[in-house]
């Protein structure tokens, strides 16, 4: 079998600033974010996809999107059972906490 990654952007906006950062950034401000989320696995010889675009679409929605979309990163909850998230203003940070959300999930609808 032939193994693909397929990729897909998803766009947010969200607030957040700086604490303890003395310029523009230490206050309040926000973002146009473009989140990349790629899903790695092997092709489905009937169907030609590993996965329906629509349900990675849907999952990560749920899962991220619907989560930070026009939200203030600094005081953001997070779900039961999932990673907290406490943003400093620093992608590296962000990254771990998509991977946390994301990283675990057991996506149904792999084709």
């Amino acid at each position: 079998m032939t193994t693909m990654m397929v990729v897909k952007q998803f766009k947010f906006e969200a607030a957040h600033f700086l604490p303890g950062y003395n310029g523009k950034c230490g206050s309040v401000h926000g973002h146009s974010y473009l989140l990349e989320v790629g899903v790695k696995g092997e092709v489905n010889d009937e169907t030609g996809m590993v996965m329906d675009f629509s349900r990675l679409k849907e999952v990560v929605s749920q899962e991220i999107i619907d989560v930070l979309d026009h939200s203030f990163l600094n005081v953001l909850k997070s779900k039961p059972g999932k990673q907290e998230l406490t943003f400093h203003g620093k992608c590296p940070q962000q990254k771990t906490w998509y991977y946390g959300y994301l990283g675990g999930c057991r996506i149904s609808g792999m084709v």
